[in-house]
């Protein structure tokens, strides 16, 4: 299996080490489109501009937000600054009792354990 991240876990004097892997297996299928039930014809979203009363180009739509002073727009570069809190943090949020861990997942770490 392959694991996408792998690193060390530490609460105090205990380091566990991880391995992360994907839960699921890709697979590839075909695009999803959406359709009109009584026939099956392809439905169509047109970008259209309410100011101008017209349809616009992919190319002259922008991101933006609605503030008490007008409509902000976003950037590309205004998005990728924003702070995103869990970007490379992991948090433990809380601890269960022993005896509500399943005996299997016992199995588990201790095959994990002597791999890495």
């Amino acid at each position: 299996m392959t694991v996408v991240w792998s690193g060390t876990v530490s609460i105090s004097m205990i380091s566990l080490p991880i391995r992360l892997s994907p839960a699921t297996r890709e697979e590839r299928v075909g695009r999803v489109h959406e359709l009109h039930a009584p026939d099956g014809g392809r439905v169509r979203h047109r970008r259209f501009c309410s100011a101008e009363e017209r349809e616009i180009p992919y190319e002259e739509v922008v991101r933006g937000v609605e503030t008490p002073g007008g409509t902000v727009v976003l950037t590309d570069e205004d998005l990728a600054r924003l702070p995103l809190p869990a970007r490379r943090t992991l948090s433990v949020l809380a601890f269960v009792p022993v005896d509500a861990v399943d005996p299997v997942a016992f199995r588990f770490f201790q095959r994990f354990r002597s791999v890495s």
